[in-house]
């Protein structure tokens, strides 16, 4: 499974939601109504998926607002 993939699929999970509506545009917050649980939720599943070997900084955490962006800081560290 590639990183778009194993995310899109995460968060389709995640937010209950038809993996179609998600777009490299949509937004965390704002367009799925993700809160501070969720995100940690997202990030501990990516952490913790043996493929990735990654873990996230603060900083790459406050850079995810998008889909596009989460996938771009895993593909940056992985």
């Amino acid at each position: 499974m590639t990183i778009h993939e194993y995310v899109f699929d995460l968060l389709s999970t995640q937010f209950n939601i038809n993996i179609d509506d998600l777009t490299l545009e949509t937004k965390i917050i704002e367009d799925l109504g993700a809160d501070l649980l969720d995100i940690h939720e997202i990030i501990f599943d990516l952490e913790n998926e043996s493929d990735f070997d990654i873990l996230f900084s603060d900083e790459m955490i406050e850079r995810s607002k998008t889909v596009g962006d989460l996938i771009e800081q895993i593909t940056l560290e992985h």
